[in-house]
């Protein structure tokens, strides 16, 4: 009963104090904006129907320059 996503990101691994929630289950793309030049870290995480939240995947980043 996937019901959408959490994206979670911040500019450390321990840090990631942002979040975007996508409430379309179907999506299989999302572009975060308005992010400062330097090293940013992301996780994923999955939302149910009933709002429980599976754990977060391992860790990815970007550098943007």
């Amino acid at each position: 009963d996937l019901a959408g996503y959490v994206i979670r990101y911040g500019r450390s691994m321990g840090g990631l104090d942002q979040s975007v929630k996508i409430s379309n289950a179907g999506t299989t793309m999302y572009v975060v904006e308005g992010l400062s030049e330097g090293t940013w870290y992301f996780s994923l995480s999955c939302l149910n129907r009933a709002g429980v939240e599976s754990r977060p995947t391992g860790y990815v980043s970007a550098t943007i320059s």
